[in-house]
């Protein structure tokens, strides 16, 4: 065939498949805003589009066999797309009407809901993608024209369609969206579509004019047919010649029957299997055809699935922006094209069909298996080729992205472009009808194409998660690779057809067994990873350090949701919810400040809230801010994502267990369908989305939104928007001020730290501060706000920053972000990993006016407007003091850990000093002062700790370092008492401090409060545990008791010992030993462990116990750590010497203390071991010898001290001298 007419065609359809993608990728968003951004939904809009695909494959596969100009029905088809695309347009329109009546009327989201979806998704994309998905068969009908052509034709045209949906992907993302925003870019691929099927059009009838038949000819004129004398003339092109002749054209007598390949006579080889390569004997109703033709589904299936969890993977260690979306479908999609173009460059015409598909089958679970064991190391390779590409830049940019996917999916991708056009060879040696063969193909593909997707969704990810669902995928294919193979061997091999039935069963098994038998990932690399800062894993020369993070952070919750990655993770103590790769909620006091704020402030504002919607659950410490509130009688919570309620229930002590408030209902739906489909009005609505960057969460920052939620509130209704200042632009930040302002009459803007709160509502707003200080007092409103220092009116309204006509000002000449521009989703994910966050602060705060603004009335609390002006003064001069103090330190570094400490505290004591009131400086004073302590506390300087914890605490009562490092100094020197309710303190406002909880268990055991000190230190190890589900059993033994803090406490140790410190190991089993439980003590004591560590414990807990006179429980510990250290010399000797002397009769053991002390003095004398001998030598009767060891032990005390036991001997020798044993005396003894 010549070249010239083939080459266009490829270019026409290289065209074809950037406008459906572009199609696609705007279809896509618009039928998201209409149904919702959840998986559900997503999955519903692509397997509509998908099943159009397959339909239009399978339709036009039929009429392509009886089409006499496939050329012109193609341009026809192209014109029909555009036409199709524009109508699709106005059709939205009526498509969003009518799902917001269905939604409205069922008010629920379930199967009717999902149903409705559906049927209103294929109804408006049925036809566009129909006549999409008839295009291939259509080419493949006009290019082929013997069976030889195929492999070659069919790959070439599927590798240039491939190639043309790169770059319609790229150009959608990169350009067309970007510029000219949704409507934009439908009208850019509605134009491209016009063009390539107006060129079709025009190249079928210079084809039709070239086969135009001759003049007639005379009576002498030759014979033949027109198509004959044309061809034999050489005016004929290569590219019309077919099989059975040439491609039919009209003629003034009308049009010539298609051609058609027909089959060979019965006893003879096919044209097609002559010209294929296929051996003598090969019958065209081979089970290895038919396996390869039905395998299209099979490949479809695991492409898809794969593509899902490949991505889902990726979009951990790349973030879930835009643009890392774009090139991981970019790379899925290269990988693909490369397949089908080298499988039409090196068609590989002697190796049959099958043989081929069998083996590319298998080497693709082959390649996918080796990509699964990659996934753990992504993290990583992520920052060494950041770290290589962008220097030390936080934030994972697109090229990096670009090498991490194709590293994941290259090689997968490349053998399946192979698969498609192996099979549609196979169907064409079983049909002979090209057009259809491959119409049979493209459906079957797709359909397995729209299973893979649905089954990785809310199957293989829910069920076996990432590392399981790429498994099943690799087996599926490697599992059906072997079957077409073994078909084939026994068609091909007929002879050894007993050793293939034998063969491939036993090398499934082999298979099955040795994917279930791979190891497991570790999934704390994967959970642990900060896409947005991966500057954090380098260490202080630069170089990559995973291992120092991963040491330092514990992983207390992990789970691949339906549409997320979500974990929850220890820090040093404090805990971060992670989604897809990023922190978007923690209880740090900056984390707790902007999220108390999002549930407290708008309720407060609000003069009498009575119903809320909290969209956005994350930690739920916002809906914890709302449920504070005593006045509302309902709160729906909004969540997209079910996994996250788990990670949030790991939160419950800072949120009082909001999950369980029945005033609380939680609906598992995209939060912006929800405004626009629920029919329920709000009072306070108060929203915490993730960043704008972050794919699909940009439609929640446009104005189209905002104006939603200002619907749905009721009248005086507020909404309270979150709005980070890291990470993004100016102009990014004042588009959403902006955007947001649009949405409201009237806007106010609240600061934080690093992030501000936007209230809006359709009145201004007025505060009572007598009224504010009434609701401020409610047990839970106060307890939490003290947390973050803002439990005073004036505290609270320092918070302030801007009213309506300062946000205007600041907003002016913003971009609004709208459905359409999509300019934030395209922009802000320019400054990921930037930072930027102080300097928006200080700009912040440079805009603040005063709050007197929102105050209605001062009485009583202020005698007068001009002292409310004054007071209001002072604390939001604080503020900005707070502020810059915060921002200041952050760029300070010096080896002097004390001295930088000390200036931050000063600047701290200066705002107190003008403004003494004011919380958040309080707080902040004190943690500057704690960690002055701990730092001598580290270096051995107890006593110079001492002043900075008692100012500390002053500042703060509340403080839990403070609180932990004084109770810890406390039980140093023995004064366990006083320790107590300082552990408590520290553990009522950090709930999660592992190592509070640990001093509080250990400090109970040593005052022989067992029950309180199991229940303590199984709260060190595993304070959170997730709540069971109702019917499921406990967490391993239920202890009763006291939590830390003085609550009922009713849970299980950790299903894993070793997650236990070894101290909080030895001590646990010591408790639950003298609780009588001796099952769970033999489970949690350690078998060995260093000596020094072990007699450390049981050492500190005996002298304790011993000296509050509970020798039996002293005597007790000592034997459990000799259980685990057997023949420990410190706890030998010390039990020796409390079953020689106790006061309590039912302890002192004469034979058993002499059993102890007398190895010990045999390896040498030493004072204290003589002393301990003589005691039990006195107590077992035997004087003359306690009088002689009591003697030698006075001799060497005199000589090498201590003084005091030289005392103490002196005075037991007298005792031995007068046949009497020593008895310690009892505590509290007169």
């Amino acid at each position: 065939m010549g070249s010239g007419i083939r080459w266009l065609v490829y270019a026409l359809f290289l065209s074809s498949g950037a406008t459906a993608l572009v199609y696609q990728v705007a279809w896509t968003r618009s039928l998201t805003l209409i149904f919702g951004a959840s998986h559900e939904a997503i999955s519903i809009v692509l397997a509509s589009f998908m099943a159009g695909l397959a339909a239009g494959g399978v339709v036009f596969g039929r009429w392509s066999e009886r089409v006499r100009r496939p050329l012109r029905l193609y341009g026809q088809v192209e014109i029909a797309v555009a036409l199709f695309a524009l109508l699709l347009v106005p059709l939205l329109r009526v498509v969003d009407a009518s799902y917001v009546a269905v939604a409205q009327r069922l008010e629920s989201t379930g199967w009717a809901l999902n149903a409705c979806r559906v049927a209103l998704a294929f109804a408006v994309l049925v036809l566009p993608t129909f006549f999409m998905g008839g295009t291939l068969p259509l080419l493949v009908r006009f290019l082929v024209r013997g069976p030889a052509d195929l492999g070659e034709r069919l790959s070439g045209l599927y590798a240039v369609n491939t190639f043309g949906a790169v770059l319609g992907t790229l150009a959608a993302g990169f350009v067309l969206l970007p510029r000219l925003g949704v409507f934009g870019a439908q009208m850019a691929a509605v134009m491209g579509n016009v063009c390539i099927g107006s060129v079709a059009i025009l190249a079928e009838r210079r084809i039709r004019w070239k086969l135009s038949p001759p003049p007639a000819p005379s009576a002498a004129g030759t014979a033949g047919t027109a198509g004959d004398s044309v061809a034999a003339s050489g005016d004929l092109p290569d590219d019309v010649v077919t099989a059975g002749g040439v491609l039919p054209v009209e003629s003034p007598r009308g049009l010539k029957p298609a051609a058609r390949w027909k089959p060979a006579a019965r006893g003879s080889r096919s044209v097609a299997h002559r010209e294929s390569g296929e051996h003598e004997g090969d019958r065209s109703s081979g089970w290895d055809l038919r396996l390869a033709f039905w395998g299209t589904a099979v490949a479809g299936m695991g492409a898809l699935a794969l593509e899902v969890l490949w991505s889902r993977a990726l979009a951990v260690v790349s973030g879930s922006t835009v643009y890392s979306f774009t090139v991981m479908l970019a790379a899925f999609l290269i990988g693909i094209a490369l397949g089908s173009w080298l499988h039409a460059m090196i068609p590989l015409r002697r190796i049959a069909a099958g043989v081929q598909f069998g083996a590319v089958m298998l080497l693709i679970g082959a390649a996918a298996f080796g990509v699964s064991l990659l996934i753990p190391r992504l993290p990583e390779l992520a920052v060494r080729l950041n770290l290589r590409l962008h220097g030390g830049l936080s934030g994972v940019r697109a090229s990096t992205t670009l090498l991490l996917s194709f590293a994941v999916m290259l090689a997968p991708c490349v053998l399946m472009g192979v698969a498609f056009p192996l099979a549609g060879q196979a169907r064409v040696l079983l049909k002979l009808r090209p057009g259809e063969s491959v119409g049979d193909v493209i459906g079957l593909n797709t359909l397995g194409a729209i299973a893979g997707s649905l089954l990785a969704g809310f199957v293989l990810i829910p069920r076996l998660g990432l590392q399981g669902g790429m498994m099943a995928a690799c087996l599926a294919y490697a599992v059906f690779g072997l079957l077409v193979l073994g078909a084939a061997a026994a068609r091909l091999r007929p002879l050894h057809a007993w050793s293939v039935r034998l063969g491939v069963p036993t090398t499934v098994a082999m298979l099955v067994i040795g994917g279930l038998s791979a190891p497991s990932w570790d999934p704390r690399a994967m959970a642990a990873f900060q896409n947005n800062k991966t500057a954090a894993f380098l260490d202080e020369n630069g170089r990559v350090d995973m291992n120092s993070w991963l040491d330092v952070t514990g992983l207390l919750y992990y789970r691949a949701g339906r549409g997320a990655n979500v974990s929850v993770l220890d820090v040093a103590g404090y805990r971060w919810l992670n989604i897809n790769g990023k922190c978007v909620a923690g209880d740090t006091l900056e984390d707790l400040h902007h999220e108390y704020l999002l549930g407290h402030l708008p309720t407060l504002l609000h003069p009498n809230p009575r119903t809320a919607a909290v969209i956005g659950l994350g930690a739920g410490i916002t809906l914890g801010g709302v449920a504070a509130d005593e006045s509302i009688e309902s709160i729906l919570v909004v969540e997209i994502e079910p996994a996250v309620a788990a990670g949030a229930d790991l939160f419950r002590d800072l949120h009082d267990d909001a999950l369980s408030d029945p005033r609380v209902r939680v609906v598992y739906q995209d939060g912006r369908n929800f405004l626009k489909t629920t029919t329920r009005r709000f009072d306070v609505i108060t929203a915490d989305p993730i960043h704008p960057w972050a794919q699909g969460a940009a439609y929640l920052y446009t104005r189209e939104y905002f104006e939603m939620a200002s619907n749905r509130l009721a009248d005086g209704g507020l909404m309270c928007q979150w709005l980070p200042l890291y990470e993004l632009s100016d102009e990014n930040l004042k588009s959403v001020v902006a955007s947001f302002a649009a949405g409201f009459e009237h806007t106010t803007m609240w600061q934080a730290y690093g992030d501000v709160l936007l209230i809006g509502s359709d009145a201004p707003i007025r505060v009572d501060l007598a009224v504010l200080a009434n609701r401020l007092k409610q047990p839970r409103v106060s307890r939490q706000l003290a947390r973050i220092g803002l439990d005073d009116p004036l505290s609270l309204l320092a918070e302030f920053t801007m009213d309506q006509p300062t946000v205007e000002r600041f907003c002016r000449g913003a971009v609004i972000n709208t459905d359409d521009n999509l300019y934030l989703e395209f922009s802000s994910p320019k400054s990921t990993g930037s930072g930027l966050g102080d300097p928006h602060a200080l700009m912040i705060d440079g805009y603040r006016c005063s709050a007197s603004a929102v105050v209605a009335d001062s009485d009583p609390l202020l005698d007068s407007r001009e002292s409310l002006e004054n007071a209001l003064r002072v604390v939001q001069r604080a503020k900005s003091g707070a502020i810059q103090a915060f921002v200041a330190w952050k760029t300070v570094t010096a080896a002097d850990q004390i001295g930088v400490w000390s200036a931050r505290a000063d600047l701290y004591r200066g705002i107190l000093a003008d403004a003494p009131g004011y919380g958040p400086a309080r707080h902040r004073l004190s943690d500057c002062l704690a960690e002055i302590a701990w730092i001598h506390l580290s270096e051995g300087r107890p006593d110079a700790a001492r002043p900075y914890l008692h100012e500390a605490l002053l500042h703060d009562a509340g403080n839990a370092a403070a609180n932990f490092h004084a109770a810890s100094s406390l039980a140093s020197r023995g004064e366990l008492e006083r320790a107590v309710p300082l552990f408590r303190a520290a553990l009522d406002r950090r709930p999660r401090f592992p190592e509070a909880s640990e001093g509080l268990g250990l400090t109970m055991a040593g005052l022989g409060r067992f029950e309180e000190a199991a229940a303590a230190l199984c709260y060190a190890t595993d304070p959170q545990p997730v709540r069971a589900e109702p019917g499921s059993p406990p967490l391993g033994g239920p202890l009763g008791g006291l939590a830390p803090g003085g609550s009922p406490l009713r849970r299980g140790f950790p299903k894993d010992p070793q997650r236990m410190t070894l101290e909080v190991r030895c001590a646990a089993a010591f408790c639950l030993a003298r609780l009588n439980r001796p099952d769970e003590a033999a489970r949690y004591r350690p078998s060995s462990g260093p000596a020094d560590r072990v007699g450390g414990v049981f050492l500190s807990l005996s002298d304790a116990l011993s000296r509050r006179g509970l020798d039996a429980d002293a005597a007790a510990a000592l034997r459990e750590g000799l259980s685990i250290s057997e023949g420990h010399a410190a706890m030998s000797l010390q039990l020796a010497w409390l079953l020689a002397t106790s006061a309590d009769a039912d302890v002192r053991h004469a034979a058993e203390a002499l059993r102890l002390a007398e190895p010990l003095a045999r390896r040498g004398d030493r004072a204290r071991v003589l002393d301990v001998l003589a005691a039990a030598q006195a107590e077992s009767g035997r004087y003359e010898e306690a009088i002689e060891s009591a003697r030698k032990a006075l001799d060497l005390a005199e000589r090498t001290g201590p003084a005091p036991l030289a005392d103490e001997i002196r005075a037991r020798l007298a005792l031995y001298d007068q046949q009497r044993p020593f008895r310690r005396i009892a505590p509290g003894a007169p």
